[in-house]
């Protein structure tokens, strides 16, 4: 656990870091292992309500942010060039591109 304290505490900007002793509330409902499974652990116990609002509204901003990135980037070169890649590849089609008039790669 303590692993994991630190890697939350120091691989994120203090503002991100959810204070990293919020890692400290949350109610640890696994066993030591490694910090994937700990990680994993974590991820799999995880309830909306146990985020703190800051939490919560940092990752709408994040998430608003990402869409707007890729509504800005599908029509640049380089996504043009990585569309005609992987159509070309070819493959099951699984996802929907956003932006890109229902294309299905």
């Amino acid at each position: 656990m303590q692993t994991l304290l630190n890697l939350a505490k120091y691989s994120m900007p203090m503002s991100a870091s959810i204070h990293a002793s919020y890692f400290i509330h949350i109610s640890w409902r696994f066993s030591q292992g490694t910090i994937s499974e700990q990680l994993a652990a974590f991820t799999a116990n995880l309830r909306y309500e146990d985020l703190p609002l800051e939490v919560v509204e940092r990752i709408r901003l994040h998430t608003l942010d990402i869409i707007g990135v890729c509504l800005l980037g599908v029509h640049m070169e380089f996504a043009k060039i990585l569309r005609a890649t992987v159509t070309y590849s070819g493959g099951t089609t699984e996802s929907t591109l956003i932006a890109c008039g229902g294309l299905k790669l």
